[in-house]
């Protein structure tokens, strides 16, 4: 692979990694007394607890009762009455697909901006 096309294909995947990093948010999710979070073991999740600490899990479960997941390497684990406020890191498709719309318009405009000077130039 030539050193050219290295550097497109490296352009195109940096833009599709800002796409899907600016399109993804927090969701609140409800929080019921007596019945545990649903949540998918796939995605983050953002724990404020009653001291108002924040700590982000990954690889959520509910164990019992308490929340369990990732912190880095070591496993945390957080009972849900100490459980403020819990949020899913969530991926918006629509986001995503309409900021890969924008960049491709931009690309088209700036591309045909740059052919109207060349030819007004020459």
């Amino acid at each position: 692979m030539s050193l050219l096309k290295s550097v497109k294909l490296l352009a195109v995947l940096a833009l599709l990694q800002g796409c899907v990093s600016a399109s993804q948010s927090w969701r609140q999710r409800p929080l019921t007394a007596g019945a545990p979070p649903t949540l998918s073991t796939e995605h983050p999740v953002r724990v404020t607890r009653t001291d108002q600490r924040v700590i982000v899990l990954e690889h959520p479960r509910v164990s019992g009762d308490s929340l369990v997941g990732d912190v880095g390497s070591p496993r945390y684990a957080i009972v849900l009455t100490d459980i403020q406020r819990l949020e899913e890191r969530q991926t918006s498709v629509l986001k995503m697909g309409a900021q890969v719309v924008g960049i491709g318009f931009a690309v088209v405009f700036v591309a045909a901006l740059a052919l109207a000077l060349l030819w007004a130039g020459a």
